[in-house]
């Protein structure tokens, strides 16, 4: 499924869409890796990406694109679900997470995408 632009409202790109939901959830643009879950949820969503291993097909491409090793943005997307989880995220997406603990990085992730796909729907 492709997001599109006709669907987020008229002047909205899907990048800008992706952005803004993310901004809604409570992520700050403060933590870096804000930036990384909006590239990697735009590849995953928009270019529909099939995903057997976030370390080896998916933390690579962005540590290219921001200069960092592949385990350095799994750590820094951790810290923002363990920052948040508690606080905010928990609540705002209950209804795609049933546990109480803080999800896996790459759960979290698909939380994150399902949430923005059904919200599109």
């Amino acid at each position: 499924m492709s997001v599109k632009a006709e669907k987020c409202g008229s002047c909205l790109t899907a990048n800008y869409y992706i952005y803004k939901k993310l901004e809604e959830l409570g992520l700050k643009k403060t933590y870096i890796a804000f930036y990384y879950l909006h590239d990697i949820l735009n590849m995953l969503i928009n270019q529909n990406m099939v995903v057997k291993s976030f370390s080896r097909e998916i933390y690579p491409i962005v540590a290219i694109k921001y200069s960092k090793k592949p385990a350095t943005i799994e750590r820094d997307i951790r810290n923002v679900i363990k920052s948040f989880w508690d606080k905010e995220l928990n609540f705002k997406l209950g209804n795609f997470w049933c546990e109480q603990k803080p999800p896996t990085c790459h759960k979290f992730i698909y939380i994150l995408k399902n949430f923005i796909i059904q919200d599109l729907a």
